[in-house]
């Protein structure tokens, strides 16, 4: 309860800190501040603050202990620790003052949040951090969440700041996350190296001598910069007025500190990978706070970093907190707690199930209890388990029979949708590119192609056929499956002329990234239509995917092709977007027929629902192409001039289209 109490006060803290910290030194150099070694130094100036803490916990161990209580407890080992720490935080301050000073606060603040990444890479060489998938995903999320802003950072520059003071303050920015990225870590082993038991007040000791070490270096720096000579005169030319520019500097002193003590605090409790996401999303509330406060622009890179950046937050503590549930689940049973024996009784019955023979297990579980007296913990192990392998040895020889079939048909068909997927837009994309301009033609040959499942059916006949002989079905849909399938074939037409539509406006890298946020809404339909299950892994996915679209959308206008106006390339977008949610739809539908079709689904089932799913979608463009008179194109040629092959090959493509 007392770590936990502390672990808040030590959050609150680093959070008010790395908040308030940057805005404050933000706030100077606005108003007629300029002296970057003089807001360095304010970073760790406020060090003797650290005495009331100390005076208090000696105290409370003055009353404990009485005269006999200790005053100093660091050791010699802990000091050079510390001061080596101080000497790296003094520059690393200077560092992030000249970052802040040439950029914005919200561009500094999420170019700073990629510390966590330098984190998490010391944490692991330094301590030996050990990371969970959620961990791991958090760490990716902040890196990209600061990636993405790097991309386009001229486009906030201030005005009057030259492109090489800018991307200097950048660069200067990012040095400052890489040395406070190693700082943290260092921070942890000096605690585990310290041959001796590291206590908050331990902590608060180091804290001290190590912003105090910080101060001397940025002192240093203020004496060769002159800058306590030139104090006074900025104090009267200051913006805000003379008095608000010792609030200003008195205010930045007292907030670092409290970032300085929550993060030796967190670290202490926790880690300094808790530490380095807690200020990394710190960071993003301050870029929220400079576009509010300071008129900042925000970007749109600057909202899909705060979305990852937050999404990564949620990420790390979901895990942590799932961990943490785990480890108390499997903690040691109390001595008069009963253990369980489970005896598992598997009945095989043999079902015929489309002229295949189908062995399904059925599971008893009947459980019973004995004491930790006369049965001790591995004795239960071997009870629960030996049974299990000994009845279902014959089962799961039959299971993996099926497990590897499956994985070979499922390997087959990832081939399949990977070389449609890819090559289907590219073929479409080159047709519109070259002259071609008939939508419904286009529709109609994604799924005019039907004919060729014909093959894989007489495949599967000739099959059963050999092994059955003529009492072989021809074919196995029923009634309500053929009209489920008729039906989505309808829907998927009308999806072919949406995409084809896009496919005709839009560059075939913008339609593929706009066409992939269909996964949002195949998430929403399957879980209304069918109930589809989400693991946190699978919403992790479906979350990043459409970021990853959504991104695209943000500058959607960027790569508009020469010619086309606005109003036709926002048509094209927002028609891809229609033909991403009505595919988002039929996946699911698709799947619905498949558990309401009352009747065992093999693959031969699958391959028939195709056949008719695509002959009514192919119908449905047919009359499309007959009502826009697509067919009376009867002699229509597109040149392509552009493919080479070789160095002066051309090719060219005479197509005729007769009726």
């Amino acid at each position: 309860m007392k770590m936990g109490l502390l672990l808040l006060v030590n959050v609150t803290l680093l959070a008010i800190g790395s908040c308030g910290g940057p805005m404050v030194m933000r706030l100077y150099f606005l108003h007629g501040g300029h002296r970057v070694w003089l807001s360095s130094w304010l970073e760790t100036g406020g060090w003797p603050i650290n005495f009331i803490l100390l005076l208090v916990t000696y105290l409370n161990r003055r009353q404990k202990e009485g005269p006999a209580a200790k005053i100093v407890f660091m050791g010699g080992r802990l000091f050079i620790g510390s001061s080596v720490t101080g000497v790296l935080s003094g520059v690393d301050n200077y560092l992030y003052a000249y970052g802040v000073a040439r950029l914005p606060i919200s561009t500094s603040s999420l170019v700073a949040a990629s510390h966590l990444t330098f984190v998490a890479l010391f944490a692991f060489v330094l301590v030996k951090q050990k990371y969970t998938p959620y961990s791991i995903n958090a760490v990716v999320l902040l890196t990209v969440a600061t990636g993405v802003l790097a991309l386009h950072t001229s486009t906030d520059r201030p005005e009057g700041e030259s492109s090489k003071e800018y991307y200097m303050g950048f660069f200067m920015t990012v040095a400052a996350a890489v040395l406070f990225g190693f700082m943290l870590p260092f921070m942890e082993l000096t605690y585990k190296k310290a041959r001796q038991d590291v206590t908050y007040t331990l902590v608060l000791e180091f804290q001290l001598v190590m912003s105090f070490v910080a101060t001397l270096v940025c002192s240093i720096g203020m004496i060769v910069n002159n800058d306590f000579k030139a104090i006074p005169r900025e104090a009267r030319d200051f913006g805000l007025g003379e008095t608000m520019y010792y609030v200003v500097l008195v205010s930045s002193a007292i907030v670092w500190q409290c970032c300085f003590l929550g993060s030796i605090g967190v670290t202490f409790v926790g880690s300094s990978l808790l530490s380095a996401i807690i200020i990394t999303v710190a960071l993003q509330v301050t870029e929220i706070l400079g576009v509010v406060l300071y008129k900042e622009k925000f970007t749109a890179e600057k909202g899909v970093s705060l979305f990852l950046a937050l999404w990564g937050f949620v990420s790390y503590f979901y895990g942590e907190r799932k961990h943490s549930k785990e480890k108390s689940e499997i903690q040691a049973p109390d001595k008069d707690t009963p253990l369980p024996i489970t005896l598992v009784i598997y009945l095989r019955i043999s079902d015929v199930i489309a002229g295949d023979n189908c062995i399904r297990t059925v599971e008893l579980i009947g459980p019973s209890w004995a004491t930790p007296t006369t049965l001790g913990a591995n004795r239960y192990a071997q009870f629960f388990l030996r049974p299990y392998y000994q009845s279902t040895t014959m089962v799961e020889m039959e299971k993996n029979a099926n497990k590897k079939s499956k994985r070979a048909l499922l390997l087959l068909n990832v081939i399949f949708l990977a070389i449609g997927a890819c090559g289907g837009p590219m073929v479409m994309r080159l047709y519109f590119l070259h002259g071609g301009s008939r939508l419904w033609l286009e529709s109609w040959l994604e799924t005019g192609g039907w004919p060729v499942t014909f093959i894989p059916l007489l495949i599967a006949y000739l099959r059963r056929r050999r092994k059955e002989g003529s009492p072989a079905k021809l074919y196995f849909m029923g009634g309500p499956v053929f009209v489920a399938a008729a039906v989505i074939g309808l829907l998927t037409g009308l999806d072919d002329y949406i995409y084809s539509y896009g496919v005709d406006r839009l560059p075939v890298s913008t339609v593929s990234l706009v066409l992939a946020s269909h996964l949002a809404f195949t998430a929403l339909f399957a879980f209304i239509l069918v109930k589809q299950r989400f693991t946190p892994y699978s919403i992790n996915a479906v979350f990043l995917l459409i970021v990853g679209a959504g991104v695209l959308a943000l500058h959607s206008s960027g790569d508009r092709p020469k010619g086309e106006s606005n109003k036709e390339y926002f048509l094209g977008f927002f028609m891809t977007l229609a033909a991403a949610i009505l595919y988002g739809f039929v996946l699911p539908l698709v799947e619905l027929t498949y558990n309401k079709a009352k009747q065992a689904i093999t693959y031969t089932l699958v391959l028939e629902i195709q056949l008719v799913m695509c002959f009514f979608a192919t119908l449905f463009c047919t009359i499309g192409m007959v009502i826009n008179k697509d067919f009376k194109v009867t002699s229509h040629n597109i040149n392509v001039t552009s493919c080479d092959f070789g160095s002066s090959l051309k090719l060219r493509y005479d197509i005729e289209i007769f009726v």
